[in-house]
This record gives C-alpha cells, structure tokens and sequence, in this order.
C-alpha cells in the first residue's frame, strides 16, 4: 500500500494514470472507449481508460512537484531527480538493468519535468501490465540515492 506524506513544500499528491488500450479477449471494433477513475483511501489516484482495440497498456505515475515548488537556489533541481530516478536504478537492479528489462519486455520508458509535475510513463504490450505496475514500484520506491552520483 502506498502511503502519502503532505507537508508544505513536500506536498506529494500521487496519482497513476493508467491508459489500458488492449485485452486478452475477444476483440471487437465497435466496442466502445471506457473511462473510470478512483481515488483510493490513502489519496492516490487511478484513471483508466480502456479501449479494446489496441493491443497496448500505457502507464504514468505523476507526481505533483515541478519547476513550481523550486527557489531560485533549488532551480533545476525537480529535473536532476527525475533524471536520477529514471537511469540510475534502485537497491536491487542498477539502471542498466532496469533498461535491459524494460526493452526485453519490448517497452518504451521516458519521464518528463514541468512547472505543475514530474511524470514517469511505460509504454508496452498489454500482456506486459504487471511488469509495468511492478517497475514503477521499485523505481519509484526502491531508488537508491548516493551522494557519489549526484556530484557526477
């Protein structure tokens, strides 16, 4: 279960947005694009939009920090975060593993930086979902901050 800390500057309001685009079942071309969303009790937020006939799950997990909760002195320093949590890794898989794993599964992993959010997505075959699921919990849970690869 994920946990949220609020606080003023460490406002982390997290919500996952999850674009479920294909089915192990039958498919059908008429079938229709269906959008639900949730917010679970610990305040994360799940939207899914679902259409059947693209065979591809699209994830993002979106973190409400951005260029917006930066000084002047911290300016820059949203962005060099996404940077580290996205290639260099976590206690249990180095980055080069984590993007070894990710093209093995035939996926498409990026991240972004704004004003209002960091946003981190996966792109892959809907068969690969869970891989999904489980490698933002340990990139996003598991990273593994040193000093030494920060000064780089």
């Amino acid at each position: 279960m994920i946990f949220i800390r609020k606080g003023p500057l460490l406002f982390f309001s997290f919500f996952t947005v999850c674009f479920l685009l294909g089915s192990l079942f039958a498919q059908d071309e008429e079938q229709e694009t269906i959008s639900k969303s949730y917010e679970l009790d610990n305040g994360l937020k799940v939207f899914l939009y679902e259409k059947q006939t693209i065979p591809l799950v699209n994830c993002v997990f979106a973190v409400n920090v951005g260029s917006k909760d930066e000084t002047a002195e911290e300016s820059g320093l949203a962005h060099i975060l996404e940077h580290y949590i996205l290639f260099r890794g976590t206690k249990e898989r180095s980055g080069e593993e984590i993007g070894r794993d990710i093209r093995r599964h035939g996926a498409y992993f990026n991240a972004h930086t704004g004003r209002d959010l960091s946003m981190f997505d996966i792109t892959l075959p809907s068969e690969h979902m869970e891989f999904a699921l489980d490698n933002f919990k340990d990139i996003l849970f598991n990273l593994d901050i040193k000093q030494s690869a920060l000064d780089e």
